[in-house]
């Protein structure tokens, strides 16, 4: 977010022709009133450069899956955690990282998307049936226990 904060004295130059024919044709003080500073906020993302020679979390986790041996560990670290973060037990991210797996590992076992799986566990997305099919399937507990488990979250 970028916050500006500058003095701004309104001038028929200053304004667009897209807006020129919806203002007054002469901008003035209303008495009583002065000009004041604007205050605005920009919100556009800004896209930073990655360093050289960095990568993204989600690669560096890819890249070292790819050896047998610390997918396993990892895999471990996983279900070692799930007891740590979610000491419930009753979250599908719960049920996803005891069974050692990654958001996108979840998501290439119900053949969609990550950022599908990261919207269903933050409870900002309200699965279809199929979805809730394709879970239960995946994560091993019958769709009543991922419904349960989905309604428990709201």
């Amino acid at each position: 977010m970028t916050v500006h904060n500058e003095s701004y004295e309104p001038t028929k130059n200053s304004i667009s022709a897209a807006t020129t024919n919806r203002l007054p044709s002469k901008i003035e003080e209303t008495p009583g009133t002065s000009i004041s500073p604007v205050v605005y906020a920009s919100f556009a993302p800004t896209e930073l450069p990655q360093p050289e020679g960095f990568a993204s979390i989600d690669d560096h986790i890819r890249q070292q899956e790819e050896d047998p041996f610390r997918r396993a560990a990892l895999k471990e670290a996983r279900k070692e955690m799930s007891g740590y973060l979610y000491p419930e037990g009753n979250s599908i991210a719960s049920l996803r990282m005891g069974k050692g797996w990654s958001q996108h590992q979840l998501a290439e076992a119900m053949n969609t998307s990550q950022p599908q799986i990261a919207r269903i566990e933050s409870g900002r997305l309200d699965p279809q049936l199929s979805t809730l099919i394709k879970l239960s399937e995946a994560l091993g507990v019958g769709i009543g226990g991922i419904c349960q488990i989905l309604g428990a979250e709201k």
